[in-house]
């Protein structure tokens, strides 16, 4: 059975495309129940919070897919592609501001004097956009379990070691899957998203590879 990782690109040396300033803009800034970035609590299926994610953006582009903080939030177009997935759900995605700012992986242009230290800032500086909430369509935070709370429905596992990311610049995680855990839970968490072979289909085709490092592994 063939299974499928997804993280996020968080090293910047590791890429040639893309640096903080991009990772920011494609990613936004969270919060949730008044509690700012970096510190908003996670929603995952297993626990009570439900609050939605706020979200301040860059409407220049909002990705069809993008990770704020653990979970994938993902368009509309996509939640339908995997709705009929068992053990997840979707909870709304609220916007509190949008700004608008050109940016696109391998353009640096503007990068050495940049209006402020930390990218994020920009978020809050940069006016909002007059009327854009009317023309971004709606958004998910997608909910999923985390390994280690389905882990005794599944035990034995098989512990796992893979790299992911560029060569020479790779994570190595390890994890402890079985090949039912993952036909019960197609998609799930523990440290990067996993995937089974059909949801990686379903969102492969979303997932911008200058922000997301894939592997694949046989269970």
């Amino acid at each position: 059975m063939k299974v499928h990782l997804v993280e996020k690109i968080t090293c910047f040396v590791s890429s040639p495309r893309i640096r903080s300033f991009h990772y920011d803009m494609f990613h936004g800034l969270p919060e949730r129940g008044g509690i700012p970035h970096p510190h908003q609590p996670s929603c995952h299926l297993g626990g009570d919070d439900r609050t939605p994610l706020l979200m301040t953006h860059n409407a220049y582009r909002i990705p069809d897919i993008f990770t704020p903080r653990c979970d994938f939030v993902v368009c509309d177009s996509v939640r339908a592609k995997i709705a009929h997935l068992p053990n997840i759900e979707f909870l709304r995605v609220e916007f509190k501001k949008l700004i608008w700012l050109h940016y696109q992986a391998g353009d640096f242009s503007g990068l050495d004097n940049p209006p402020c230290d930390d990218p994020l800032d920009l978020f809050k500086i940069l006016p909002g956009v007059e009327g854009s909430q009317g023309f971004v369509g709606p958004y998910f935070e997608l909910l999923t379990w985390r390994v280690q709370d389905i882990a005794a429905e599944f035990e034995p596992l098989k512990p796992i070691e893979v790299a992911i990311g560029r060569p020479g610049y790779e994570d190595e995680v390890e994890l402890s899957l079985s090949a039912d855990l993952v036909r019960a839970y197609p998609i799930c968490w523990s440290d990067v998203t996993i995937l089974s072979d059909e949801a990686f289909e379903l969102l492969s085709p979303h997932l911008d590879r200058d922000y997301y490092a894939t592997a694949t592994i046989d269970l």
